[in-house]
């Protein structure tokens, strides 16, 4: 099973819209679930936002094998991150992609984290991210199962 866990809702139509169309996809070889967790006001103390945000992931993910996304984690190719969630499909029971909040996660919550992978170096919105993970997954899952796609 996939989990992708992201802290707020979505907030653009078309952030949306993509989403479900590979989330539906996905569907016919995966168990997947969304998981929405309630976002907090960014204050003037962005250390506390970022601990009470990920502190929410990671009980919501209790049990998962965590893998969260930030801009510092290991990169890999879609060929290389294939290969990986193949490995991984084969391992785990329910693995749990994490998406932090506007001001990503906690130094100490990232620790928790079974891996942290990044999806690029450059930074974007938390909500696009969406979008680039899911359509990631999907075209691991293509090149896993021999279809032309990912060309």
């Amino acid at each position: 099973m996939i989990t992708i866990c992201c802290v707020s809702r979505f907030k653009n139509d078309f952030v949306k819209m993509g989403f479900d169309e590979y989330y539906k996809r996905l569907q016919k070889y995966y168990t997947m679930s969304l998981l929405e967790l309630k976002d907090e006001r960014v204050s003037k103390d962005e250390d506390a936002v970022k601990l009470i945000e990920t502190q929410r992931v990671l009980k919501s993910t209790e049990g998962m094998y965590r893998i969260f996304l930030d801009p510092l984690g290991k990169e890999y190719s879609s060929v290389t991150f294939a290969a990986h969630m193949k490995k991984l499909l084969l391992e785990q029971q329910h693995i749990a992609f994490c998406v932090g909040g506007a001001l990503g996660f906690s130094e100490e919550g990232r620790k928790h984290a079974d891996e942290v992978i990044s999806l690029s170096k450059m930074t974007f919105p938390h909500q696009l991210v969406r979008i680039l993970l899911i359509e990631q997954i999907y075209r691991s899952c293509m090149i896993n199962n021999g279809v032309s796609y990912h060309k």
